[in-house]
């Protein structure tokens, strides 16, 4: 985060020099404490997780220091593939949130 942004502010700046697309209705979803290992120390974190949708899915491409984008359904992710526990607990609070698949758009 940049000085002076909320969490909502940098989530949308990020995505946006990231993947090169623009938020809309962005929702808090949940928030996890974390611990990341990394040079010989854990770091603890507290991660935030959001929902949001974009009018532009299409026009997502990897930038700066992205690999790839790809768009999967929540749901057929399996937990195993998901190499953080916060990130599993927010995946599985959104699944059992939401009525259907997502739109991502």
């Amino acid at each position: 985060m940049d000085p002076g942004e909320t969490a909502e502010e940098a989530l949308r700046r990020e995505v946006r020099e990231e993947v090169g697309i623009r938020l809309d209705r962005v929702a808090y979803l949940s928030s996890h404490a974390n611990a990341y290992f990394y040079a010989e120390v854990t770091y603890t974190t507290l991660d935030l997780f959001y929902v949001a949708r974009t009018p532009d899915p299409d026009r997502a491409h990897p930038l700066d220091a992205v690999e790839g984008v790809e768009w999967l359904d929540p749901a057929r992710v399996a937990p195993e593939a998901i190499a953080f526990e916060s990130m599993r607990r927010a995946i599985a609070e959104y699944v059992a949130l939401r009525p259907a698949a997502p739109d991502r758009r």
